[in-house]
């Protein structure tokens, strides 16, 4: 049996903080409560948001430079959002 694993990096890991910005684009309010809004620069594209398990709960998909996201169905945790497969950040929301 291998028991061995193989490493993955998470790039642009935050938790619990109050807003996150990375230059690119940035998630407000943290935590979040009904609503989670992502602005960017540029088209905001796919999103997809994860439980802490790593089950894909819910996709979005935006062509405008904000989506306003409902996510009054989440219970409270730890969520990690990634953006255009490639950007993840975890937030916690009450």
């Amino acid at each position: 049996m291998n028991t061995s694993a193989t490493p993955r990096e998470i790039n642009d890991c935050i938790i619990g903080v109050e807003e996150i910005n990375n230059n690119d684009f940035t998630v407000f309010p943290v935590p979040a409560r009904n609503t989670l809004t992502i602005q960017s620069n540029e088209e905001v594209g796919k999103i997809e948001i994860f439980d802490f398990t790593g089950k894909l709960i819910l996709t979005e998909q935006s062509f405008g430079m904000r989506l306003e996201i409902s996510i009054d169905f989440l219970d409270a945790g730890l969520y990690a959002i990634r953006r255009n497969n490639k950007d993840v950040v975890l937030i916690e929301k009450l």
